[in-house]
């Protein structure tokens, strides 16, 4: 708020003149939604309380902005970059796991997750930068031998911030003296991201559509799905299948053997995508990206239930999202579809939340950088 900004202001002019420069590390080589949107969210927040700091990407393999979003630098490069870095963000997203994970079509086939969270926290440490974990999940609890690593990494965060309260408890029982916060996802600040940037309507469909993920798992719930897609059609509706996360299976034709239109680009465009669901009439889909944004700008979601898995429980309770459950799912016949609500429907404690997150994370950078950074 107006505090953090005075803040900022009164800051000594040598940092003005350089600037902060934040490193974020995360699976941002990945063509998956949610993790592209991840920094593109941060570099926005930050610039409105900071004035434009420098924001370095870090995954697991080079890549250039010619072909992506943005430009990452592989995370191999943190032991030397660290040492000019004001600030350390982890995340977001279930991040703080012990395993590797295959994906399709991605940089690398493989996502050995400790690189992008264990590592980078204890190397931030040794080199004495300010480190903060960006509302990250924990999907399951680590293994008994995996303890002593997450304590150290727990010891070593200056700002702990996990998106749900599972997360939050599995991090108790590894360190019952770690302080965190939970916070919602950062996605559900997108809102900001796109305020100003207006559609570029030869990209979008002509006429009201309807986006469908294109992903396989929406296979198993065939009868909703027609549900969905029949009262689609009585509405006159386009579909527009799109490839939510091409690194998890989603590919063209998955769900759809045809439609009217199909989202296709060449480099994944996150933001691009953002804008296509937050003009649909209604989504169907798994992604909880895909579900959030959707949400927030008060699209109609038809999505499966997620089960037991934490992180989807954050949308599942939204007004705007309607669940599948196992048995339900195939008891709607002359299913209407809910209107679209007005945009920007978070409730003041979330948008509250997100904003003293924000907050926590700039004040860490702006008071590394007055102190005249890391002594390299």
């Amino acid at each position: 708020g107006w505090l953090l900004r005075a803040h900022a202001h009164a800051c000594h002019t040598e940092v003005v003149e350089r600037g902060a420069r934040i490193a974020i590390v995360g699976s941002f080589d990945v063509p998956n939604f949610g993790d592209l949107l991840f920094p593109l969210i941060a570099e926005r927040e930050l610039d409105d309380r900071m004035g434009r700091p420098e924001l370095v990407r870090y995954g697991l393999s080079d890549v250039k902005s010619d072909s992506w979003p943005f430009e990452v630098r592989s995370v191999d490069r943190l032991a030397e970059e660290l040492r000019n870095s004001d600030l350390l963000i982890v995340g977001g997203g279930d991040l703080v796991r012990f395993d590797s994970q295959r994906v399709a079509s991605a940089q690398r086939s493989t996502i050995d997750f400790p690189r992008l969270w264990l590592l980078p926290t204890l190397l931030a440490a040794e080199r004495k930068v300010p480190v903060t974990w960006n509302a990250v999940g924990v999907p399951w609890r680590p293994a008994r031998r995996h303890r002593a690593a997450l304590r150290a990494a727990l010891g070593a965060v200056d700002y702990l911030a996990v998106r749900d309260a599972r997360s939050a408890a599995l991090l108790r029982r590894a360190l019952p003296s770690a302080t965190h916060v939970v916070t919602p996802d950062t996605a559900f600040g997108v809102a900001r991201l796109l305020a100003g940037l207006p559609p570029d309507r030869a990209r979008m469909p002509p006429r009201p559509y309807v986006v469908i993920q294109a992903s396989p798992r929406l296979r198993r719930w065939r009868g909703a799905l027609k549900a969905v897609l029949e009262a689609a059609r009585r509405e006159g509706l386009d579909l527009v299948e799109v490839s939510v996360s091409p690194a998890l299976g989603d590919r063209p034709g998955a769900v759809l053997r045809s439609a009217p239109a199909a989202w296709r680009t060449g480099p994944f465009a996150p933001v691009e995508m953002c804008q296509l669901i937050a003009g649909a009439r209604a989504v169907v889909g798994v992604s909880l990206h895909l579900s959030i944004v959707a949400a927030v700008h008060g699209v109609p979601v038809f999505r499966p239930t997620g089960g037991r898995a934490a992180k989807y429980a954050i949308v599942e309770q939204l007004e705007q999202v309607h669940s599948w459950g196992l048995t339900s799912a195939l008891r709607s016949r002359r299913l209407r579809l809910p209107p679209v609500q007005a945009p920007g429907g978070l409730t003041p404690e979330t948008r509250g939340d997100l904003a003293r997150h924000w907050d926590a994370i700039a004040r860490m950078a702006l008071q590394r950088g007055a102190r005249g950074g890391s002594p390299g």
